[in-house]
């Protein structure tokens, strides 16, 4: 499913494949993936709450990058239109303006020369705590493969820092992670800023500094494959492995789809965490969630950064099959969104992303539709295919509507051939390249691929899945 900035996808999983993930109760979604009763399997995905995306970076990337086009200064750090002197000349704070331009350039230009000496000279003091962290944040970033640095969007005002009030210097960082994303995302930064000394230098950090950024973790590393970056601060064995299932998932998906984009996924070792990385106020909620993708989305282009968080606890608690089923899922997700650019129905995002996800996965399908099944055999099951709403967790359990997506994606195979499915995919979902001449909501043209792609209508399609479900269930 394509969403503005974030989706979250991953799972409701089965005693079959959890071993022990201490989740009780009906399987329940706070926004994202969530753990079931011990009877489903991984392909329940949602979208978050509103909560989960106010206050993250990808809320900012979504804009654009900024500072992409202007000047580049003798650094070789392009200058956003704006971000030079002459804004200086137009503003109330045009001295704080000019300075923290430079200094955020400046900062810029060590990251590119590995210079930690001169990344530490925008602070008013390296020996600090803010000091130390800014240079163990330097050390961290200097592990990853960043690129195309710009800065842009300044701006200076009053501001909390520590309980106290103060100036707080706001800007966007634009970045890359070089062979693994295909477009910048950009973030942005509010720090304290004051004149001492030694001239104007970052003292802190503001209180309503946006969401934490994957080097923000402590003790960060990395293992990367050629295809595949995983950045964390659990140990190095558990990153091996994770990028092992990255690999692995990713060629199932190019098995399917025909091509796998690279991808980033991102480990932190607690659940506060990943609270701070997904810009959550709370964790509440977040004992219930596998894994969420997070990207910036603009209408009518592919997405260009995602990235796969995973939660430290729950995806932990999954069996070797379920940790392998939600990362090929979610980056199922990576890379369709990577290569269309037009928003499908949410039954079929999320169908297919399972359909994908349980390829060779070895699990039938009575124990991946267990609690849809249970549903048709007592009267309550489907009748049409889903809506958004009923993925929405906060109305109603929902494994059993992501059962019945992937079911009903399964049946197009089943019926059509494996060909027929990408077909009607592409059909909704679109190229890698607009077209204008093509115009519909999704449900639309949706409807519209039944007929075009597969020689039937909708109903007609509806109806075979419905008692396809029937003889499921007996």
């Amino acid at each position: 499913m394509r969403q503005g900035a974030r989706i979250a996808a991953a799972a409701c999983l089965a005693a079959a494949v959890l071993a022990g993930c201490g989740v009780s109760g009906d399987a329940r979604s706070i926004g994202s993936a969530s753990i079931g009763s011990g009877s489903n399997v991984p392909g329940s995905s949602s979208v978050l709450t509103p909560e989960a995306t106010a206050g993250s970076d990808s809320a900012a990337g979504s804009t654009g990058s900024t500072g992409s086009t202007g000047s580049t200064d003798a650094n070789g750090v392009a200058r956003s239109p704006g971000s030079t002197d002459s804004l200086a000349a137009s503003d109330a704070n045009g001295e704080e303006v000019t300075v923290v331009t430079d200094l955020a350039n400046r900062r810029l230009a060590a990251l590119i020369a590995k210079d930690r000496t001169a990344w530490l000279s925008t602070v008013a003091d390296s020996q600090d705590p803010f000091g130390r962290d800014q240079g163990d944040t330097f050390d961290r970033m200097s592990q990853l493969p960043l690129g195309s640095l710009t800065m842009g969007g300044v701006s200076v005002g009053p501001g909390d820092v520590g309980g106290v009030q103060g100036s707080v210097a706001r800007f966007h960082i634009g970045y890359r992670f070089t062979g693994y994303d295909r477009g910048d995302r950009t973030f942005e930064v509010a720090y304290a800023v004051a004149k001492g000394p030694l001239g104007w230098r970052f003292t802190g950090v503001a209180a309503d500094q946006a969401a934490a950024q994957p080097w923000d973790l402590p003790g960060m590393t990395v293992a990367a494959s050629a295809t595949s970056l995983v950045v964390g601060d659990q140990p190095a064995s558990v990153l091996q492995a994770y990028l092992a299932l990255a690999d692995t998932g990713r060629a199932r998906i190019a098995g399917v789809w025909g091509s796998a984009v690279p991808a980033v996924l991102v480990a932190p070792h607690t659940t506060d965490e990943l609270r701070r990385l997904l810009g959550r106020t709370s964790a509440a909620g977040l004992d219930q969630v596998a894994a969420v993708t997070d990207g910036p989305l603009a209408p009518g282009a592919p997405a260009t950064g995602d990235r796969v968080y995973l939660n430290p606890v729950t995806f932990a608690a999954l069996t070797a099959t379920g940790r392998q089923v939600i990362v090929t899922h979610e980056l199922t997700h990576v890379t369709v969104r990577a290569t269309t650019t037009r928003p499908v129905p949410t039954w079929l995002s999320e169908g297919f992303a399972d359909y994908v996800g349980f390829t060779g996965s070895g699990l039938g399908t009575a124990t991946v539709a267990a609690d849809l099944l249970d549903r048709v055999r007592k009267g309550t099951g489907p009748t049409g295919l889903p809506s958004a709403s009923d993925f929405d967790p906060t109305t109603g359990e929902i494994s059993p509507v992501y059962n019945a997506a992937w079911l009903a994606v399964t049946r197009i195979a089943q019926t059509h051939g494996p060909a027929a499915v990408l077909a009607f995919y592409r059909f909704v979902a679109g190229g890698p390249e607009p077209d204008p001449s093509v115009r519909g909501a999704p449900d639309d043209l949706a409807r519209a691929a039944f007929t075009a792609v597969l020689g039937t209508s909708q109903d007609a399609a509806v109806a075979d899945w419905l008692a396809y479900l029937g003889r499921l269930a007996r």
